[in-house]
């Protein structure tokens, strides 16, 4: 069965309202999940609306201001001098000296406030050391997201100790004015926040999150706002992205997943690696499914998992078919969509059969106004209905090919669900880190292994053994002793990762990475 689905916003954003009318808008490929995880926790920590995951009546999304922390920013990634500054001696004195001066004339974003001579009172109370301040800029950098990216500095984000780590994503423009890019804070965590809201349990969520990652007393928290100036610029205001969808249970299993982790009271900030699994999982589940409501002839969405093997197998073939399969169907959802949408509809008959060409060309513009907000008049199609609607099957295959259809292969890459290990094809084979998020979400503190598989089954469509391969059995794609090896592989891995305990020989046990700390 289909989601029900809202109708588009009175204002669009861009110039074809079809990947954001079935998935929203939007999932981009470059944002990755660590960076969806910290602007899903930029929206939660400047929320303006009625409590923490919680969206105004009518779904309209909330509202937001982000803080630019440009003297934070400037200080961690856009400070290479710091180095020399020590590197030439000196005197306490003289090197800051010689350090606030470079950042008087190198420091970019924060127009007149340049002056960062405030840090030398923040560090007296700690004999004013700038061997110190020095130490904690380099440790500081070492604990930043992707902090070894070649991104530029406005795009490097500091690990979220807490609500003063938080800042949106910023283009900076040759005159010196900032922008609120959309490259890798591309709203994906905008959604994410949305469907959270959404979930139903939201409220749960916020009290977990809250000690790890909004607790501005945090020790980690304090040091990093010692660094920012106490007066900082105004924030920026901004609105959430759109989301088709009023409520849905793969919001809620999202949200349960996520508290099932923050449950599980992991020292200090281990959660987070989790959390950005559980995000790129989640997001994968929610484009396939959503992909398959308008591509049914696909059938369900399956997620054929190889535990890699020595050698190649027949399981290794269908995950790498399953792979490619999955990462068709959204191109396949797009052109299902325009069919029912647009070819289908009554408006599109009526306008094909008029007889005036003139009237039938702006009949069909009009039409596709009003189910994709587009420009009909960039359709090059002349006259013919069927010339017309294949224009617009091209420009939107085009624009989907672009970001949106690479979202599943590559967040699914980036989690460790999908990899090219042992082959040139790429195809699902899951990490050790992904399984370890996999069994703290799905097992409290022991469960059967033939249990294991059935629950990976039915919360995320992943195939591993036999009895979850029956439809690919059903066919002769494969012989049942292939997916018993591939289940007896995962035995082994899960054992060597300390996480599954053997009685006998027809007896295992997963066992959770902290059974009791629930």
């Amino acid at each position: 069965m289909r989601s029900q689905s809202l109708p588009p916003p009175a204002k669009v954003e861009t110039e074809l309202w079809l990947d954001e009318a079935i998935w929203g808008h939007r999932l981009y490929d470059e944002q990755t999940p660590w960076m969806t995880l910290l602007e899903m926790l930029g929206v939660l920590a400047t929320h303006r609306g009625p409590g923490p995951f919680s969206e105004s009546e009518g779904f309209g999304g909330v509202t937001y201001a982000p803080v630019r922390r440009m003297a934070l920013r400037n200080i961690l990634f856009n400070n290479p001098f710091i180095e020399e500054v020590q590197r030439r001696g000196g005197s306490d004195a003289e090197q800051w000296e010689a350090w606030i001066g470079r950042m008087k004339t190198e420091a970019e974003g924060l127009g007149s406030e340049t002056d960062f001579a405030y840090l030398r009172k923040v560090f007296a109370a700690k004999s004013g050391s700038f061997g110190e301040f020095a130490d904690v800029v380099r440790l500081l950098r070492t604990t930043s997201i992707e902090g070894d990216s070649n991104k530029r500095w406005t795009s490097k984000f500091a690990f979220p100790y807490g609500p003063a780590c938080l800042y949106p994503d910023l283009r900076l423009k040759p005159g010196g004015e900032l922008d609120m890019d959309r490259r890798f804070f591309a709203r994906t965590g905008e959604l994410v926040y949305v469907m959270l809201c959404r979930s139903e349990r939201g409220a749960e969520l916020y009290e977990r999150l809250k000690p790890v990652v909004l607790d501005a007393a945090a020790p980690w928290n304090r040091l990093v706002d010692r660094l920012q100036p106490q007066a900082g610029a105004a924030p920026v205001e901004a609105r959430t992205g759109f989301l088709p969808y009023a409520r849905h249970t793969d919001f809620t299993a999202f949200a349960g997943d996520l508290i099932t982790a923050l449950d599980a009271r992991l020292p200090g900030y281990d959660v987070l690696p989790h959390l950005v699994d559980l995000i790129g999982l989640h997001l994968v589940l929610y484009v396939l499914r959503r992909s398959a409501e308008w591509s049914p002839d696909d059938g369900p969405v399956r997620l054929v998992l190889e535990i890699v093997a020595p050698k190649r197998t027949t399981v290794r073939d269908l995950a790498i078919e399953s792979f490619a399969n999955n990462s068709r169907r959204t191109t396949k959802a797009v052109d299902g969509y325009i069919t029912e949408v647009v070819a289908e509809s009554d408006a599109w008959r009526d306008a094909s059969a008029l007889v005036d060409d003139a009237e039938r060309v702006e009949a069909m513009r009009a039409v596709l106004r009003e189910t994709l907000r587009a420009d009909g008049g960039k359709i090059d199609g002349g006259a013919a209905p069927e010339r017309v609607l294949e224009g617009v099957r091209e420009w939107a295959a085009r624009r989907h090919g672009q970001h949106m259809g690479e979202v599943h292969a590559a967040y699914a890459q980036a989690i460790g669900l999908a990899s090219r290990r042992g082959t040139r094809r790429v195809r699902y084979a899951p990490s050790d880190q992904l399984l370890k998020t996999l069994v703290l979400t799905v097992v409290r503190e022991r469960m059967e292994f033939q249990q294991f598989l059935v629950a990976l089954w039915e919360r995320y469509s992943m195939v591993i053994g036999h009895h979850q391969a029956a439809y690919i059995l059903k066919d002769g794609e494969s012989d049942q002793k292939s997916f018993e090896d591939n289940a007896r592989r995962l035995e082994m891995r899960l054992e060597s990762l300390g996480l599954l305990t053997r009685l006998s020989d027809a007896c295992a046990y997963v066992e959770s990475p902290v059974r009791g700390a629930r």
